[in-house]
C-alpha cells in the first residue's frame, strides 16, 4: 500500500482514478479545524463546534486496472472532536465524532451522470472529501445528552423552575373574583 502524504496527495481533495497504484492508496491525515468546521458545522440548524483538530486514516484500491474505470474501494476511520449543546439541560457536551467509512463506487454511466446517483464516481475523479463529510455527517448525535444524568436532571429542574415561577407566583396571588364568577366560586368552596 503506497503512502499518499509520499505522493502529495490528500484526502481533502478530490483523487484521480490514475494516482491510485496497483496496490492502493493509504492516507494518514489531521483534518483541520477549518475543514470540520466548514463541512459539519456550517448548517444554521445545527449547534454543533468543532474543539480541535481531527484525523483520517483511509485506504483506497482500485478493483482492476484503473484505464477501465473500476469500482473503486474506499475504507477507514475518521474523528474529529465537537461540541454540543445537552438537549435536556443546554450544558456544553464535549464528544469525539468518529465515523467507520466503508464505500465502493462505480464508474458512473450516461444515466447516472444526470441523476447524481450515491456510489459512483464521475470523470475518473473520486470525490475523497465528499465521502469523508458523508461519513462523519451520519454520525452526528441526533439527540446529545450529557453523561452524568443526575447533574443534568437537577440542572433541567432547576431551569424549568426557573420558567415557571413567574406563572406560578402570578397564581399564588388571588386576585378579585370576577363578580359574574362569584357564585360559581362560592359553589366550588362548598364542595
Amino acid at each position: 500500500m503506497s503512502d499518499a502524504k509520499r505522493r502529495n496527495l490528500s484526502v481533502l481533495e478530490p483523487l484521480d482514478l490514475v494516482d491510485i497504484p496497483e496496490d492502493g492508496l493509504q492516507f494518514d491525515e489531521t483534518l483541520s479545524d477549518a475543514w470540520l468546521e466548514e463541512k459539519l458545522c456550517r448548517d444554521e440548524g445545527l449547534q454543533f463546534e468543532v474543539r480541535g483538530p481531527g484525523q483520517a486514516k483511509v485506504e483506497v484500491r482500485a478493483l482492476g486496472p484503473v484505464e477501465q474505470r473500476p469500482p473503486v474501494r474506499i475504507r477507514g476511520r475518521a474523528s474529529g472532536p465537537l461540541r454540543t449543546p445537552c438537549v435536556r439541560c443546554l450544558d456544553p457536551v464535549d464528544f469525539e465524532l468518529r465515523a467507520d467509512l466503508d464505500f465502493t463506487l462505480f464508474a458512473a454511466t450516461g444515466a447516472q451522470l444526470d441523476q447524481d446517483a450515491d456510489g459512483t464516481y464521475e470523470d475518473e475523479s473520486v470525490p475523497l472529501p465528499d465521502l469523508l463529510r458523508e461519513g462523519l455527517g451520519l454520525e452526528l448525535p441526533m439527540n446529545p445528552v450529557c453523561e452524568d444524568e443526575n447533574s443534568c436532571d437537577e440542572r433541567t429542574r432547576s431551569m424549568i423552575e426557573a420558567v415557571n415561577r413567574p406563572g406560578e407566583e402570578a397564581m399564588a396571588e388571588k386576585p378579585d373574583v370576577d363578580p359574574r364568577w362569584q357564585k360559581l366560586a362560592a359553589l366550588k368552596d362548598k364542595l
